[in-house]
């Protein structure tokens, strides 16, 4: 009879470990759920941190050369940087015959184009986490400095 009660006790203490083993596991997939909830929140927010900061940049006329960088107020934990950079388009040769009121027509369609790369880096749970985007901005809002707005060679100047 007394071999009966330890069989039992036996038993009731691999259940209990099974049983442990199993929570345990659960406790870890609920964990790693919670973390990639949160995650997706951060990675939603930052993409429209990122649509802003490119937005802003779009509205400021004229558009320059610029960098720039912070951090959004109560979030400290998310910092951004904007970086703005002009390439110039170039233009193709013009025909010899063309005037030079066609020339400056054709100079006053083409200029530069600005380019926007907009950065948020954050953290979560002590890992570093990073998002960027970039995008164009039209020649229409870029500012061109009038001396830089040369005469392609081979074109007469009128003077």
């Amino acid at each position: 009879m007394n071999t009966r009660r330890g069989y039992i006790l036996l038993e009731s203490v691999v259940a209990m470990g099974v049983l442990s083993v199993g929570i345990v596991g659960i406790n870890a997939s609920l964990r790693q759920v919670l973390l990639t909830r949160a995650l997706a929140e951060d990675y939603t927010r930052v993409r429209f941190y990122l649509d802003e900061l490119v937005a802003a940049a779009e509205l400021r006329y004229p558009v320059t050369s610029s960098e720039e960088s912070g951090s959004y107020g109560e979030e400290s934990r998310f910092r951004w940087s904007r970086k703005i950079e002009l390439y110039p388009i170039p233009i193709p040769p013009l025909p010899v015959e063309l005037t030079l009121e066609e020339v400056l027509d054709l100079q006053d369609t083409v200029g530069q184009l600005a380019k926007v790369t907009a950065r948020v880096d954050w953290t979560r749970m002590g890992s570093p986490y990073s998002s960027r985007t970039v995008s164009f901005l039209p020649a229409e809002q870029v500012f061109v400095y009038p001396e830089e707005a040369l005469i392609p060679e081979g074109i007469p100047r009128e003077e």
